[in-house]
């Protein structure tokens, strides 16, 4: 229904509109409860799609270790709930279900907000299995804690746990000089499950919206396509399929020799910038940067903050974890702006809700990002940026992504595996 939405908006603004499906792992609801002795129910949130309990729960001995790490991870750890700061990533979470724990518990590193939302994701289930698990605030951790209770009783369900469809909608405004060179313009319009989500990422969706208004009514130089990206919380699920079309596309036709000789270009071969927009609408804040690219792309922002005595700082050795990895992965140079302040802490929160949003911090981001692209996309001659990937920024998507080869994967629906207590 949003993508259907925001498709019509790009229509009405007269720009070619699409909807691109992809397919990603997805549910219905998920509800969880925490119980302790002496202590009563404790406020949690459910990590959906992790293992749904029967409907009492599973009782077990608690266990605190520091972190969620492999190394505070024993095999004596077996049938128990175990209890951390943060929750378990990666080769962390191969380790805990290797322990085969009853369950867990994952306290939230942020002060003064509700729990975390976060759905497991399909790989790591599929690949590892899975135990029931829940997080908790920061605050009511610190209560556990302080009571140091010896066990405590989970419940966990996960409904209408299946892989399902969604969209990335499109509308594409053709370049008036040099339309065959595309620049992606996009931001995530998903949230977190059972959240507004109004600074990440409806804000930023907006001030997406909003830029293919303008410049539907100025026009553009380059072709300028305007996306939103479904299921980013997911696991960027809506830009990799995205991404992964054109590279797969771009494989085939050039296997064909006379497409080749012809010096035709794919659609990938096109793309030759995309500019991410991904949390906003912080009042007291500060918009900030992040380049995947040639260092000019770092230079263009500097210079064009201290032109217009904006301040946008510049994250140039860090990986924006956004809708542009996809496309970094793909050789395609990248900026992500995003706007960052106190408030943004809600973020992925039932508590980022429209009241920590502000007009005027939507403002001073969007009229930064059309400056910049009004300047270096739509006044310039010639494109400024190579199209490139620093070696280093390589190695930083990798790292990021694992090691693993995102375009590689197809979505499968995981294997239910449960595990002996």
């Amino acid at each position: 229904k949003a993508a259907r939405h925001i498709r019509d908006v790009f229509g009405d603004l007269g720009l070619g509109t699409s909807l691109f499906p992809f397919r990603t792992h997805t549910f219905d609801d998920a509800s969880a409860s925490l119980s302790f002795p002496g202590l009563g129910e404790v406020p949690c949130v459910a990590v959906p799609c992790s293992e749904t309990t029967a409907r009492s729960g599973v009782k077990a001995p608690l266990v605190v270790i520091e972190a969620g790490n492999e190394i505070c991870l024993r095999p004596e750890m077996r049938g128990k709930i175990i209890m951390t700061l943060g929750g378990f990533r990666g080769k962390d979470y191969e380790a805990l279900l290797a322990v085969r724990p009853a369950g867990a518990v994952c306290i939230d590193g942020k002060m003064f907000t509700n729990a975390h939302r976060k759905k497991l994701d399909a790989d790591s289930k599929r690949k590892f299995g899975t135990v029931p698990m829940v997080n908790v605030g920061y605050e009511d951790g610190i209560r556990i804690l302080a009571k140091a209770p010896s066990s405590c009783t989970l419940r966990v369900t996960t409904r209408g746990e299946r892989l399902g469809r969604s969209f990335n909608p499109v509308g594409e405004l053709r370049g008036m000089e040099k339309p065959d060179e595309v620049i992606v313009v996009g931001g995530h319009y998903d949230s977190v499950w059972g959240a507004q989500g109004c600074q990440d990422n409806a804000a930023g969706m907006a001030i997406v919206i909003e830029l293919a208004r303008v410049f539907a009514e100025r026009g553009c130089a380059r072709t300028l396509r305007f996306m939103g990206f479904g299921a980013e919380e997911q696991g960027l699920c809506g830009s990799i399929a995205y991404v992964k079309k054109l590279r797969d596309d771009d494989e085939r036709l050039k296997k064909n020799e006379t497409f080749v000789r012809d010096g035709r270009k794919t659609g990938l071969d096109r793309i030759r910038f995309m500019v991410n927009v991904d949390v906003h609408g912080t009042k007291l804040g500060q918009t900030g940067a992040w380049p995947c690219g040639p260092t000019d792309v770092s230079a263009s922002v500097r210079l064009l903050s201290m032109e217009l005595g904006m301040p946008c700082g510049i994250h140039e050795d860090a990986v924006y974890s956004s809708d542009n990895t996809p496309f970094g992965v793909a050789g395609v140079p990248s900026v992500s702006f995003g706007r960052y302040g106190a408030n943004t802490m809600f973020g992925h929160t039932d508590s980022d809700t429209i009241e920590h949003c502000d007009a005027a911090g939507l403002a001073q981001a969007g009229v930064f990002i059309e400056q910049w692209i009004s300047r270096y996309v739509s006044a310039c001659k010639a494109f400024p940026f190579e199209r490139t990937i620093p070696a280093g920024m390589q190695e930083k998507l990798k790292t990021y992504f694992g090691g693993r080869e995102i375009f590689k994967y197809e979505p499968q629906f995981p294997r239910k595996r449960r595990h002996a207590r």
